[in-house]
């Protein structure tokens, strides 16, 4: 992988912003805040729930790229996946990325019956499921792991029972980001 190929293709996408919001994609300032996180506290094993084109799964790719790590990326609709292995391909990245198709909570309870674990993960999917993801989510990550939760001002109304949990619970320390959709960030103790 070079930096310049995953680049060009950011940019390439980047250059048709509807295209973007069409599909879900988070803006770049949180594709960079997601890389810079997973490379500072030198994430392993990233999990990405909610892969859409891949957009952000390419700023995590270049972070697992430099640590020597892995995204595992969920993703229910099949056309959407492909767009995002495509995106993967073009920019070198393929080594580091793992994809799988279909029902989110169904993915991580496997991977959870599996004995796999996260050391970052980022949330941007389904909004009425966050609180479901979390809870299987935090029994697979190690103390000093982080989550990052996209949309927690843009869909406020649809994830409070999420963002209620993760305030009050003695899991996590939480912190919400005053971004243009919000995040929340949050490490687990």
């Amino acid at each position: 992988m070079t930096t310049q190929t995953a680049t060009h293709i950011l940019e390439t996408l980047e250059s048709d912003p509807q295209f973007l919001r069409e599909n879900w994609c988070v803006p770049k300032e949180t594709g960079r805040f997601l890389s810079v996180m997973a490379l500072t506290i030198g994430a392993k094993n990233i999990c990405e729930v909610g892969t859409s084109i891949g957009y952000s799964t390419l700023w995590l790719a270049q972070a697992a790229a430099k640590t020597g790590g892995t995204v595992t990326t969920l993703e229910y609709f099949e056309e959407r996946q492909q767009l995002a292995k495509n995106h993967i391909e073009a920019a070198g990245l393929t080594h580091y990325v793992q994809f799988h198709l279909g029902q989110a909570l169904d993915l991580l309870t496997q991977f959870k019956n599996a004995g796999k674990s996260f050391d970052f993960a980022f949330i941007d999917a389904a909004k009425k499921e966050y609180i479901h993801y979390i809870h299987v989510l935090e029994t697979m990550m190690p103390a000093g792991s982080i989550v990052v939760a996209d949309n927690t001002r843009s869909h406020r109304e649809e994830m409070l029972d999420f963002l209620d949990y993760m305030e009050s619970s003695p899991l996590f320390d939480v912190a919400e980001l005053e971004t243009p959709n919000g995040q929340l960030l949050a490490r687990k103790r």
